[in-house]
């Protein structure tokens, strides 16, 4: 019995961790928006994301995003990236830099591979990253965006 609630804890401690990781990850890609041009936005989700580099004003994000990686929990972080993806195209639309979700999508279309000579995180990230392009949530933002780059 004693097994079976710690689990429900540590389960559950994981889900609120992975929680407000999420929420700090897609806060900073709100201020992103808000607060950076367009193309500047784009490139913090490129050194976040793709290159997974972390600078003075997204070091809370890159720790989340580290925190996701620790907690292995790769359907959450695509529902993340799903939401980020989102608040950049329906801004970039809102304020006529549709060009701008091309060069996101070309993004997804370089993505780095895995390496042996890179740390577990950095490899689970990239793995994640392939994954979501050939997924049926990454199609779907295909789609969407079709209206917006034609």
């Amino acid at each position: 019995m004693q097994t079976a609630i710690t689990g429900d804890l540590s389960s559950s401690c994981l889900r609120s961790r992975t929680s407000q990781a999420q929420e700090v990850i897609s806060q900073y890609f709100l201020d992103c928006v808000t607060l950076q041009s367009p193309t500047d936005a784009l490139e913090s989700f490129a050194n976040l994301f793709v290159e997974f580099t972390p600078h003075i004003a997204s070091q809370n994000a890159y720790q989340a995003l580290c925190s996701l990686l620790r907690a292995n929990q790769e359907r959450e972080f695509c529902l993340l990236l799903k939401r980020v993806f989102f608040i950049l195209v329906n801004n970039w639309e809102t304020s006529r830099q549709t060009h701008l979700t091309n060069q996101l999508i070309q993004l997804f279309k370089q993505l780095p591979h895995p390496s042996s000579f890179q740390s577990t995180q950095v490899n689970r990230l990239r793995v994640w990253l392939n994954n979501f392009v050939t997924s049926s949530d990454y199609q779907e933002l295909l789609l969407y965006v079709t209206k917006f780059v034609g």
